[in-house]
């Protein structure tokens, strides 16, 4: 059933079956950032991945990593042009990390290009640094949705590897 779904949503479809585990993932990393964002298109959803990821390379990962006390040893920043869709990213990073503005650990940074658009995972204690740049080809590809196609792209970009979305640079 999940396969026909991801065949019909353009995702790849797996070599072996879904666990109910992924499944029940999946639904968890969509139920999150719609609670966040109020629904979960494909920018939103980049920027969730790009969180989960982060806190994965920073050792911080917990099954709820958002009400973790590890929510307040990241510091968030998203630099990107002041527009939707690419600021949506920055609801997909707290929904992964918990960060917010409220911590004083979330900052939106305005710049003036796509091509400096990148956002940075940082490790308060340790000083890690993640950095990531959503690659052009996703933003070729999602930059323009209409309305009724975001869920479903939103779905595909859960189910891609990250090397489909982002490059990702890890400092000491």
């Amino acid at each position: 059933m999940l396969i026909a779904l991801q065949l019909t949503l353009g995702a790849p479809a797996t070599a072996h079956p879904v666990t109910s585990s992924a499944t029940d993932s999946t639904a968890a990393a969509i139920q999150r950032v719609t609670e966040i964002h109020g629904g979960a298109g494909p920018w939103a959803v980049v920027g969730y991945r790009m969180g989960m990821r982060a806190l994965q390379e920073l050792g911080l990962m917990s099954p709820t990593p958002h009400t973790s006390r590890n929510r307040f040893l990241v510091e968030v920043i998203h630099e990107s042009p002041a527009e939707i869709p690419f600021v949506c990213i920055v609801d997909g990073l707290h929904a992964a990390t918990g960060a917010s503005l409220g911590k004083l650990n979330l900052k939106l940074v305005e710049v003036e290009s796509l091509e400096k658009m990148r956002s940075v995972v940082i490790h308060r204690e340790t000083g890690k640094r993640v950095e990531f740049q959503v690659l052009p080809e996703f933003i070729d590809k999602y930059r323009n949705l209409p309305p009724e196609q975001l869920a479903a792209a939103g779905q595909e970009v859960l189910q891609l590897a990250d090397e489909k979305l982002f490059r990702l640079a890890i400092s000491p």
